[in-house]
């Protein structure tokens, strides 16, 4: 798409090809630059706050979304579990999904919770 500049009477300002983003990239760059020197690295991405937490499951929950919830195993030797399915119960506290699989029921505590994500839809 260009602008009609036949109008004017300079050959230059008649042939201006404008750089679109091109023109931002610098200012982009340093304010990415100094943004990214304002994170802290000592918090865990991954981790998710209470709220983030309860937000995400009251709309899986009100939605019947299906889920995959990663938390900490009650067991010391076990590492990090995940479980699929659909949110069954929810309360300021815990969460009861029910495992699209077996069909069981699982009561998980806000506090094991490590990520929370859609799952993915078979066919």
């Amino acid at each position: 798409m260009s602008v009609d500049r036949s109008y004017l009477s300079s050959k230059a300002a008649r042939q201006y090809q404008d750089r679109k983003m091109a023109k931002w990239m610098g200012f982009f760059l340093s304010e990415h630059t100094s943004a990214l020197s304002h994170t802290t690295t000592d918090s865990d991405p991954a981790r998710l706050s209470p709220k983030e937490k309860f937000l995400l499951l009251s709309q899986a929950y009100v939605q019947k979304l299906s889920i995959t919830l990663v938390y900490q195993a009650n067991h010391p030797k076990k590492a990090h579990q995940s479980v699929t399915g659909i949110l069954k119960e929810l309360n300021l506290e815990q969460c009861a999904i029910e495992n699209t699989i077996s069909r069981n029921y699982q009561i998980l505590d806000f506090e094991q919770i490590i990520d929370i994500a859609l799952a993915e839809e078979v066919e």
